[in-house]
Formats: structure tokens, sequence, C-alpha cells
């Protein structure tokens, strides 16, 4: 009973770390929940594409933890301890970074930057005439509001500035902020090594890798954990609220 608890434990794992991977890179079930709607209406909604991803894979989840809460305690421990560890820490680096901006942006060559990048996005300093050419032929834009002054940009540097042929530099602008890089000057934003939205890559073909080195433009990196920490206060609500309604019904 006791081993097959294990095994259920490690496969509720594996089943979270699909998701959580799947939604942060907009990749597997997500991507395929995507295209269906794509097909479908020519247009996806984020909430909808986690919503039938949950459909799927909820299921499976119920009857794998079916299995580990009645195999005891030290199998709680495999089959939550990773998921609340990985959360604590997660929510750790939001409150970190949101409070203090993370470092004070480095004044470095484009070389230096896209060398030292990490999936911890980092502050940067760069005057445009140090970036490499743009392949404008590659651009991509993901629509945002009717107008299109806030569509997001992906335009894929030269090849040249790649660090190897699967890793390809991006710089990710909005529209109305695209003739300030062209006019030339210095440039602020961060820059980190991360997923490549899914409708960037859709546009790019077959071909496309999942990851890349992103150059956003006029993003810092508390802008960049601001989604993050919205979304650990309005879980800490609910459960408040959860909590309240539990305790005035007794």
């Amino acid at each position: 009973m006791r081993s097959k608890g294990f095994l259920a434990a490690i496969g509720f794992n594996l089943l979270l770390l699909l998701l959580a991977f799947s939604v942060w890179a907009e990749w597997g079930p997500y991507a395929w929940a995507a295209a269906g709607q794509l097909a479908v209406m020519d247009s996806y909604s984020g909430k909808l594409t986690l919503f039938l991803m949950l459909i799927v894979l909820v299921p499976p989840a119920v009857v794998l933890l079916s299995h580990v809460l009645g195999a005891g305690r030290a199998v709680w421990a495999v089959a939550f301890g990773s998921p609340a560890l990985a959360l604590t820490l997660h929510l750790a680096a939001t409150g970190y970074f949101l409070v203090t901006g993370g470092s004070a942006p480095e004044r470095a060559s484009f070389a230096d930057a896209v060398g030292t990048a990490s999936f911890l996005p980092r502050s940067f300093t760069l005057d445009a005439a140090e970036l490499p050419p743009l392949d404008l032929g590659h651009a991509a834009s993901i629509r945002t509001s009717a107008a299109g002054y806030d569509d997001s940009n992906y335009i894929p540097f030269a090849k040249t500035a790649w660090p190897d042929d699967r890793t390809p530099v991006v710089l990710e602008s909005k529209r109305i902020h695209l003739d300030e890089i062209a006019a030339g000057g210095q440039i602020d934003g961060n820059i980190r090594h991360g997923p490549l939205p899914y409708l960037v890559r859709r546009a790019w073909g077959p071909e496309a890798p999942t990851l890349g080195i992103i150059v956003t433009h006029k993003e810092s990196v508390r802008d960049y954990w601001t989604a993050p920490a919205i979304t650990y206060v309005l879980l800490l609500l609910f459960a408040g609220w959860r909590l309240w309604s539990v305790k005035r019904a007794r």
C-alpha cells in the first residue's frame, strides 16, 4: 500500500510540474489548447486555455491524490513537500524583487548582457547604437488593443548576436516605443533567459525554439514581478475569505 502511495505521490509531483512548465513556457498542453481555440475562433484566451488544461489534468490528479491521502504522513511529505517548497521560494523571490527592484541597472556591452542572461530578469542600460541589427523580416506581434499602440512586438536580432543557433536573442518592445530605439540614445529595461510566447513561436513556424534570450525595453525588474505578486495577493485574500466563512459558519 505504501509503495503504491509513493508512486502516486511521484506521479502527482510530475503532473504539477507538467502543469507549471506548460503554463510558464506556453508549451505542450497549454499550446495545444491555445491552438484548438485559434483553429475555431482565430484567437485564444489565457484564462480559457488554463481552464481547458485543468479539465484534462484534474481527473488524474484526483485519482493520484486518492492513493496519497490514504498512505500516511511519509507519503504526504513526498507529495506536498516539493510543491510547497517551490511555492515558498517563488513567493520569497516575488516579494524580494518587488520590494527591492533587484540590483541597480548595469551598464555593459550588449554581448556581455546576453552572455550573462539568466532565468531571473536583470536590469540593464544600453546605448541604442550598441544594439546589433534587427531581423525585421521575422518580427511577430501580440495584439493587446484595437489601436495597436500597446501591442508587444518581438523582433529577433541578427544571428550574429545569438549565443548559439537554437537560442535566439529577441527584442520585446511596445509599438509606441520602437521609434525611440530607432532614434538612438539610451535604452533601459530588463534582460532574461525565458520562454518565447506561443503566438511568437507559431508565427516563426514549427522549428521555432521554446526558449530564448529576451531583451525587454521599458520594463523594470519590479514590473516583471508585479503579475505574480497580484496573483499571490488574490490567493491570500481568497484563502482568508474562506477561513472567515468557515469560522462564521461554525
